[in-house]
């Protein structure tokens, strides 16, 4: 893997609430590299209220342009669906893969996805 983890600021990452670029603030959520860029999928988000830490996640995010500017883009309308909102689950990449696998949506999830990197295609 690349060296490029630590040239990245947390503060040009940020989510922005005026332009909404970015994930919301979540928990639980998990991270994996995969050639050039960073997928984050998952985790628990606020409720409507903004207090309230409960809301169940399946967003797949891709933070692409690492050497540049960092840009994060949510990867809606993927083909195949992917795996059930959930977070506290496992994530790693393989080759062009990301897998995602186990976590809490409710009950312990035994269920995994692969996201091709490629292709943007989910698979079970």
């Amino acid at each position: 893997m690349r060296e490029f983890t630590t040239r990245l600021r947390c503060a040009e990452l940020a989510y922005d609430a005026r332009t909404h670029a970015g994930p919301t603030p979540r928990i639980g959520h998990k991270m994996a590299a995969s050639r050039d860029a960073v997928y984050l999928f998952g985790g628990k988000t606020y409720e409507a209220d903004g207090r309230t830490m409960s809301v169940l996640s399946n967003e797949l995010w891709e933070l692409s342009n690492l050497d540049t500017l960092p840009q994060w883009t949510r990867m809606s309308g993927v083909a195949g669906g992917g795996p059930s909102p959930r977070f506290d689950h496992a994530m790693v990449s393989v080759g062009d893969d990301v897998y995602v696998f186990g976590g809490k949506c409710g009950f312990v999830a035994f269920s995994w996805g692969k996201f091709a990197y490629p292709t943007r295609y989910w698979s079970d």
